[in-house]
């Protein structure tokens, strides 16, 4: 073994999961340019990384917050015909999309967006949560399903309502609050629009443009308009959680998915 061999294999001996998960994600892809550079070498590495990712999803809950070493673990296991490492971080992989398809979910979920929650949810289910998420991710999803159902069975009552009376606030507010539980936003937009005109301190109304907002995907604008709602009234649990939702969206890579 090489003396850089031994210096990485030391470096992961001493890693602490509970450090940091950067910390983690940093060693562990140190290691593997090591193997890589190696030309697949470094059976000892990859032992001690097999480990140290086990040590990390025991501490987190949850995989290493990185898809490439995952592909790259494959990659080098797959060479060395070590199926059942292979199948396991595979397995890390779809944990990771459940995960992602989950919390999508729950923002969707969150502004009103049912319809598009209860689709993310089932996606989450396709690719397997892990056993202590899972009844949370069912429950979830037939909550939605069900929102959905009475959105279904409501929303023509509502529209016709809102037009023998088109002046009305509260009808405005209901069909567009079932528009958006269908994933209609633009519609549930225009709804809207001619109330919240010369209405721009309307909680509620704005409320709904910022959640029409986040379902479209326009996070920072939504970001805006849920700011503003805090500053209005600093004890609005929905806003306050709106606005978490909207800042952590945009700190995502790609939150955007039909």
């Amino acid at each position: 073994m090489s003396e850089n061999e031994e210096k990485i294999l030391d470096e992961l001996r001493r890693l602490d999961p509970s450090d940091s998960m950067v910390n983690a994600i940093a060693v562990i892809r140190r290691a593997i340019e090591e193997v890589e550079v190696s030309g697949g070498a470094g059976d000892a590495i990859l032992d001690m990384i097999d480990v140290k990712d086990a040590e990390t999803m025991e501490y987190y809950l949850r995989p290493l917050d990185d898809n490439s070493i995952y592909n790259r673990l494959i990659a080098l296991n797959e060479g060395k015909g070590r199926e059942e490492r292979v199948d396991r971080y595979r397995r890390a992989l779809d944990i990771r999309q459940a995960r992602r398809w989950v919390l999508l979910a729950d923002s969707q979920a969150v502004v009103g967006n049912n319809s598009k929650a209860s689709r993310f949810y089932k996606r989450a289910l396709f690719f397997g949560p892990t056993e202590d998420v899972i009844d949370e991710v069912i429950s979830a999803a037939a909550r939605s399903e069900r929102r959905v159902e009475k959105a279904r069975k409501e929303i023509e009552r509502s529209l016709t309502r809102l037009r023998s009376d088109p002046g009305s606030r509260k009808f405005a507010l209901e069909s567009a609050k079932y528009l958006l539980d269908l994933d209609r936003p633009d519609e549930a937009d225009a709804v809207i629009k001619g109330h919240i005109m010369g209405s721009e301190e309307d909680f509620d109304l704005l409320f709904m443009k910022g959640c029409i907002l986040f379902s479209k995907g326009e996070h920072g604008e939504a970001s805006a308009i849920f700011g503003k709602l805090t500053e209005m009234n600093p004890d609005s649990l929905n806003a306050r959680r709106c606005l978490n939702w909207s800042v952590q969206m945009l700190e995502m890579s790609d939150p955007c998915v039909d």
